[in-house]
């Protein structure tokens, strides 16, 4: 579920905010049964559609997907994880104290009152 998320928020941003044409998901090695699961979950979903994007929006961004070990120490996988931790306190613990998230909050894409994802 948060797979298809990502990729709907992303493709809606890529699209309608900075009209971007190619969309590369680098997602962190885990094991051959999961990597395995994941790129076939990925396949359907660029095949079929989710409910709110169509197969031909997602393809509007020409997806592709690569998984990376952590040895390798991709700059974007590292920031995904300075970027995770705060946001899941503060989603699990809103009211405590998280310093890292009120720097992190202003940058994340609002639409209305909706956070939709970070903005680039």
């Amino acid at each position: 579920i948060s797979f298809i998320s990502i990729i709907e928020r992303a493709i809606m941003i890529l699209t309608q905010i900075h009209a971007a044409t190619e969309l590369c998901i680098v997602i962190e090695h885990r094991g051959r049964k999961e990597d395995k699961q994941l790129t076939t979950h990925f396949h359907r979903l660029c095949n079929r559609g989710t409910t709110t994007l169509s197969r031909q929006q997602i393809h509007e961004v020409t997806p592709t997907f690569a998984f990376r070990n952590r040895t390798e120490n991709i700059n974007g996988l590292q920031l995904a994880d300075l970027f995770a931790y705060p946001i899941a306190r503060h989603v699990i613990e809103p009211n405590c104290v998280n310093p890292a998230y009120e720097i992190l909050a202003p940058k994340i894409f609002r639409s209305g009152d909706l956070m939709e994802g970070l903005a680039i």
